[in-house]
């Protein structure tokens, strides 16, 4: 009797992890038999390979044909896209392919060095789905990015979005739904079967009940979401999603006008789960130029108390008047950068209740134009890929903070155009600093390995005329050592990550 009960459970467990990691396949493993105290102990299981999936998004897009007024010098400008995807099957060529979102049309992802791929796309103006199939004992890698450049029009502005893993919980911060700001949601479903995505929208004023819709996304399509619409004069705006059927991936494009001048566009990502202490690389600060802002979010019932402060290259900086700030329940607040001395940094939040949370870095230009880019949070991990982007104008930057209390080993492989890897340079970084990775011409990624958690981040610059626009691509964090699980007869399952 004994034995069926817990063959009962364990059955019961297995059908549980295949169904939270569909597409893994079945793991079967002898289990340890009961001690005679009754108890069973809990083993790491690894799981096989997974395929790897991730959705790409561009920014606002605008058309050569979009209507302008040239006495106000607003004349129109079409938008250049630059969707950049890279894909690493460990010892064995890449098996993926790139699908535009709600058609069929697809293309192979190019082997073009043995277990890389890189897959570019100019002036895709739909969500792109990305997948890479298992291959080998290693689990695939991929990473990817977006770059939408306005030069000019309504729309102007530099977005970079790195593409997105499908979720089925997410929180993206950023935005206004004031008048003549724009946010749209858009939500694309990478997965076999419809999802449905309940959409809830938090303010300055706290929940927006009003504003709470559910939205259904047939599977391999998109579908698009204009917040201001459900939610008008929201001006510090959070948007929070929960599927169920299915993960989407999700971004919002926003843009704003004050009056007939522009104001930015660019793209917002989801920031990383709620936590006690989050990251958020690739601030660079100007000084007191510009509404450089920390966007904080308490999803819980209760009042949470926050500290600030910044990694720079000299160690960590408390942003003044920013410690042990209370947040209220289900409310969005922003702490201001302004007053911080100019430089790179990462922004080190702690919390005493887990939270969300993202920067808004302001680019002031010339006739009262301004350029806004928003930072979502990303989880340390100790291998990362950071997308780099060098052409068209494009000049960029890699950034690498150390979290930790010590000292950190950190190489950096660069990979080149054709999927071609450099030997590693090693450093090492003290704890809680900010520095730069040198990029060398043709660079299209940059891979660091260190020995404990790192955060990374690329901060891509783009001249017009005597202005300079800037973005900022997160690291994607690689799953180095593959997926673990450790399961014990009583019923219970966790799923690690290696």
């Amino acid at each position: 009797m004994r034995f069926r009960i817990l063959a009962a459970r364990f059955a019961a467990v297995l059908s549980a992890l295949v169904l939270v990691t569909a597409g893994l396949g079945l793991v079967i493993f002898e289990p340890d038999l009961p001690m005679h105290d009754g108890t069973v102990s809990a083993e790491p299981v690894t799981l096989p390979p997974a395929a790897a999936v991730t959705v790409c998004t561009p920014g606002p897009q605008q058309t050569s044909s979009d209507s302008g007024d040239e006495e106000f010098g607003n004349q129109a400008s079409a938008t250049h896209t630059l969707t950049t995807v890279i894909a690493q099957q460990p010892s064995t060529p890449v098996l993926g392919h790139y699908r535009r979102a709600g058609t069929a049309e697809t293309f192979p992802l190019p082997d073009t060095a043995r277990g890389v791929s890189i897959y570019r796309n100019d002036n895709e103006t739909l969500p792109g789905i990305v997948v890479v199939e298992p291959g080998g004992a290693g689990e695939p890698q991929l990473a990817g990015s977006t770059i939408s450049i306005n030069d000019g029009g309504d729309l102007r502005g530099l977005s970079a979005a790195p593409c997105i893993a499908p979720s089925s919980d997410m929180w993206l911060l950023g935005g206004a739904t004031t008048v003549g700001s724009s946010a749209t949601l858009v939500m694309t479903n990478a997965g076999q079967t419809t999802a449905s995505v309940a959409v809830e929208l938090l303010s300055e004023r706290g929940p927006l009940p009003q504003t709470a819709t559910t939205r259904t996304v047939a599977a391999g399509a998109s579908e698009s979401l204009v917040l201001e619409g459900i939610g008008s004069e929201v001006e510090r705006l959070a948007v929070h999603l929960t599927t169920s059927g299915g993960e989407v991936a999700a971004a919002v494009q926003y843009h704003g006008l004050s009056g007939i001048t522009p104001q930015g566009s660019g793209v917002i990502t989801p920031s990383a789960p709620a936590a006690r202490s989050l990251y958020i690389p690739g601030v660079q600060l100007s000084g007191d130029e510009g509404d450089d802002v920390v966007r904080l979010v308490n999803p819980h019932e209760e009042t949470t108390t926050v500290s600030v402060q910044l990694l720079g290259k000299d160690g960590t900086l408390t942003l003044p008047g920013a410690s042990d700030i209370p947040i209220d329940a289900h409310s969005v607040q922003d702490l201001s950068l302004t007053g911080v001395d100019a430089g790179d940094y990462t922004v080190m939040i702690t919390a005493s209740e887990p939270l969300v949370a993202g920067v808004q870095l302001d680019t002031p230009g010339d006739e009262d134009r301004h350029a806004h880019t928003w930072l979502p949070t990303i989880t340390p991990a100790p291998t990362l890929l950071v997308p780099v982007v060098d052409d068209h104008d494009l000049s960029a930057q890699v950034q690498l903070t150390n979290p930790s209390d010590t000292a950190v080993d950190v190489t950096a492989v660069t990979i080149g155009t054709n999927g071609e890897e450099a030997s590693g340079n090693s450093m090492t970084l003290k704890a809680h600093t900010t520095t730069n990775v040198e990029i060398a011409p043709g660079t299209r990624a940059v891979r660091l390995e260190a020995d404990s958690p790192i955060v990374a981040a690329t901060v891509l610059k783009y001249r017009v005329g005597d202005e300079t626009l800037r973005a900022v691509l997160p690291a994607t964090a690689l799953i180095r050592d593959g997926r673990v699980v450790h399961i014990d007869l009583g019923g219970s399952a966790n799923q690690n990550s290696g």
